[in-house]
Order: structure tokens, then sequence, then C-alpha cells
């Protein structure tokens, strides 16, 4: 099967993916990689749920279980190839996000606690299912509404990070140049990903400021790519200083250091969260 027939891969978005993992194995302690692996499948997992709609038919039992294994699988391409071919037959993006992968991930979980697999095989499966849902994030969302309001966007300090001036004064000025800008100082990690969804933001601004935050901030992104998955994200704050390989190993689509490189990129961000809403629309 030819996957860019499908028009549905987002290959750029896949290789990030791709790189981020590959640094974070780099550069992340054991018990670091062992929580992000552990959230990505809590975070799908807890999406399989009925569908929305009665009409939809949801997958078997035994489709599950062969995603599961696919997940497992020496090719580390089959569950990819395999979710796009449940695509191309038809299947709606609902039935394949919350369905099909959802309950792919509420398997590798159940595994595990049964100890059917080592958490080695937890961490495979979480990774790449962390690249499906970035490289055909276009099947599971429909973002074109999410830019008809112009430019909006979600300011919010990382959870766990003290210094929140920067982020009020970006939010001011951002304001002062028009743009609607929800600011959040407070917020825990999970209270954050809640108002994130519900706001469906095209873009989404994380301030960090120490070495301290890579984690949460690489956490925090995780999920986001899971929940908000057509937001764009934007990072600023000392951190993107810090860390040269701040941007591949937390998956941003951006960083800035200072304020004129952050109003650049969020402009410029806006203009991508438009043309894609464009592109799906089409």
């Amino acid at each position: 099967m030819n996957a860019q027939s499908i028009g549905l891969v987002d290959y750029d978005a896949g290789r990030r993916a791709n790189e981020a993992l590959s640094v974070r194995q780099e550069k992340l302690p054991a018990d670091a990689l062992r929580l992000l692996a552990e959230e990505v499948i809590a975070r799908l997992a807890s999406r399989y749920t009925e569908l929305p709609e009665p009409d939809l038919q949801p997958p078997a039992d035994s489709a599950i279980d062969a995603l599961a294994d696919d997940l497992l699988a020496p090719d580390q391409e089959l569950a990819l190839n395999s979710v796009l071919a449940l695509k191309s037959s038809g299947v709606p993006g609902d039935v394949l996000y919350l369905g099909y992968i959802a309950g792919a991930a509420r398997r590798l979980g159940d595994r595990w606690v049964r100890d059917e697999i080592p958490f080695t095989d937890v961490t495979i499966g979480a990774g790449r299912l962390y690249i499906i849902m970035r490289a055909l994030r276009r099947a599971f969302v429909d973002n074109a509404g999410d830019v008809k309001q112009g430019a909006r966007a979600l300011f919010a300090a990382a959870p766990g990070e003290n210094h929140t001036l920067g982020v009020v004064m970006a939010a001011d000025m951002l304001r002062e140049r028009g743009w609607h800008i929800d600011l959040e100082t407070s917020m825990d990690h999970d209270e954050l990903i809640e108002a994130a969804a519900a706001g469906r933001y095209p873009i989404i601004g994380l301030s960090a400021s120490s070495e301290k935050m890579i984690v949460p901030l690489t956490r925090l992104i995780a999920s986001l790519r899971i929940t908000s998955p057509s937001s764009l994200i934007l990072i600023s704050g000392e951190l993107t200083t810090i860390e040269p390989d701040l941007a591949v190993m937390v998956d941003a689509d951006s960083t800035a250091g200072d304020a004129p490189t952050a109003i650049r990129e969020l402009d410029r961000l806006l203009a991508e969260a438009k043309a894609g809403s464009t592109a799906v629309a089409g």
C-alpha cells in the first residue's frame, strides 16, 4: 500500500516524533523514560470508550489484539501500516482513535499488569503509538474550526514552573498585537491538558526556565500530542538556551529565546495552522 496516496500521513511530524524518541533515549534517565511511556499508554487507554455516534461499528476484540501484537513486532512500521490499511478501507477517524489505537494501548497496559509482557515491550509499544498519533494526526482530528477566530492561543507556564513573569509579559505583548491569549500560570499537568483540549487552540505556548523542567515539559507535550493533536506548540523561556536539543527532545514545533523571536514564530505557526486547516477542510 502506498501511504502517501491516502493523503493523511504527516511525514515531518512522524520524523520529528522519531527523533524525539531517539534524543530522549540518549539524554533522559530510565525513570523518566518509564514515566513517559506510562503517560502515553495511560492517556491513550483512557480514550477507549463508547464511540460518540451509535451507528459507528467498534472494532472486534481480535482486531484490537492484532494491532497490539503489531506494535511489538520486529517490523517497527507494521502497526503504522496496519492503521493506514484500516483508514484506507474506510474506517472512520473516531473508530481508529477511540477504538483501535486506544484499545491497543489498553491491551498493552493490561498485558503488562498481568506480567504477560515486560515493561521494555510497553516502552516500545508506547513509542510506536506516539509516532502513529503524530504521523496520522490528520486522520484523528478535523481542525478546520480551530483558526476561524483568528490569532488565538493558550499561553501557560509548564507545571511546576515558578518563573511566570515572562509568559505573562508575552501574553500582554501579543494581546496588544491583536491576539486572543488565554493565560494559565498555575495549572497542574492534568488541568492544563484538559484546558488545552477544551479550548481547541491552534497554538499552545509553554514557558520553562530551568533544566529541572525538561521531564515535566516532555511529559506534558507527549500528552498534548495525544489529546490536542491539531495544536502547534511553541516553547519559550530560559530553558530554550540551556538545552540546545530541547525542541527535538520535547517534540515542539518551535522554540523562542526572546520576545522578537517568539512573535515571529507565533505568526509563522498561525500561518501554518491556517494552511493546515484549509488542507483538512478541502
